[in-house]
C-alpha cells in the first residue's frame, strides 16, 4: 500500500483497500468505507494530529491504518466486524 510499504492484504478485492499518504503520513482503509479518495487525503491531518477515533467517522465498515511518523494506529470498525487482535 503506498504510504505503508510494509503492509499487505489478501484477499480483499483492490476496490476495498484505498490508502493516501504524503510523506510521514499514511492512510489506508480496507473494507467497505464511505469516503471518498479527497476525504481520505484530506483525513491526513486528522493522522497528523494523532487523532485516531476521527478515523471511524465515515460510513460503512471498514479497518483503518494510520501512520504519522513512528506512531502507527490499526483500528477496527465500531460494529466489530473487522476486529484487531493485540497479541
Amino acid at each position: 500500500m503506498p504510504g505503508l510499504d510494509a503492509a499487505w492484504t489478501m484477499g480483499w478485492a483492490t476496490s476495498q483497500v484505498r490508502s493516501a499518504g504524503s510523506g510521514p503520513l499514511a492512510l489506508a482503509v480496507i473494507g467497505d468505507c464511505g469516503a471518498d479518495d479527497q476525504q481520505l487525503h484530506q483525513a491526513l491531518t486528522t493522522v497528523r494530529a494523532r487523532n485516531w477515533a476521527a478515523l471511524t467517522c465515515w460510513p460503512g465498515s471498514y479497518l483503518t491504518i494510520a501512520r504519522s511518523g513512528e506512531s502507527l494506529a490499526v483500528v477496527g470498525d465500531l460494529a466489530g466486524q473487522h476486529s484487531v487482535l493485540a497479541e
